[in-house]
């Protein structure tokens, strides 16, 4: 199965190495390969088994019923993937710790 990132999930992986490296977690280089090592993951795991994560809880709460939720060392992957497709889209890479209606207000509405 193909698995495509939109842009927000590109702009998400963005603020994740910028996180790891503000807050002295790891270097830019480390940051990087550290994300490059998680998409590679990613694509691994959700290419092959699409029915991975179940429906995001949290955003079942917020009335979104389309979007996975796949866990995975400390991130939230947010992904799509209808059963008659051939493609997985990758929405967004939290940790787990972010809270999703803020950060998606910060993605979506905050940044030009």
């Amino acid at each position: 199965m193909k698995v495509e990132f939109t842009e927000l999930a590109q702009q998400t992986l963005i603020s994740q190495k910028a996180y790891l490296v503000s807050t002295g977690a790891r270097s830019p280089g480390n940051a990087s390969e550290h994300l490059k090592e998680l998409v590679k993951h990613i694509i691994e795991q959700l290419g092959a088994f699409p029915e991975l994560g179940p429906a995001s809880r949290q955003l079942l709460e917020l009335g979104v019923a389309r979007y996975r939720e796949y866990l995975h060392k400390g991130y939230r992957i947010f992904y799509e993937y209808e059963p008659a497709g051939s493609t997985v889209t990758v929405h967004a890479i939290l940790r787990q710790n972010q809270d999703v209606q803020l950060q998606l207000f910060e993605l979506l509405i905050l940044r030009p």
